[in-house]
């Protein structure tokens, strides 16, 4: 997948959007975490949302307008298993450094699990 910036934080700490794009029948997203909270607008195509982790897993179909909310420390991923992309943005309530495009949540905020 890919992700971009829609707004950079102006300053260290402050919220920031981001836009992020995962093509079609992808499965690449790595199940994680993220330290804060996250909302996530669902703005194009279909995709799944996975949360939870081992028997506690519960899958959520995503369409346009989907609003998905990931508590701290949440394990979850998102999956394309239909013919199209899926184009979602994730709202970063705490960012890392302002205005670097490979330096913010969505990479130093991640966790792999």
């Amino acid at each position: 997948c890919s992700t971009k910036q829609i707004f950079p934080p102006i300053r260290a700490g402050d919220p920031t959007l981001q836009y992020l794009f995962m093509p079609p029948r992808s499965r690449e997203q790595l199940h994680h975490i993220h330290s804060t909270a996250r909302v996530v607008l669902v703005l194009r195509g279909r995709g799944k949302s996975i949360v939870g982790l081992e028997n506690v897993v519960s899958e959520r179909e995503l369409k346009p307008g989907t609003v998905c909310i990931f508590d701290p420390m949440c394990p979850h991923h998102f999956e394309t298993p239909f013919s199209e992309p899926l184009i979602v943005a994730p709202l970063h309530v705490f960012s890392a450094i302002p205005n670097l495009e490979t330096n913010h949540p969505m990479f130093n905020g991640t966790i792999k699990i």
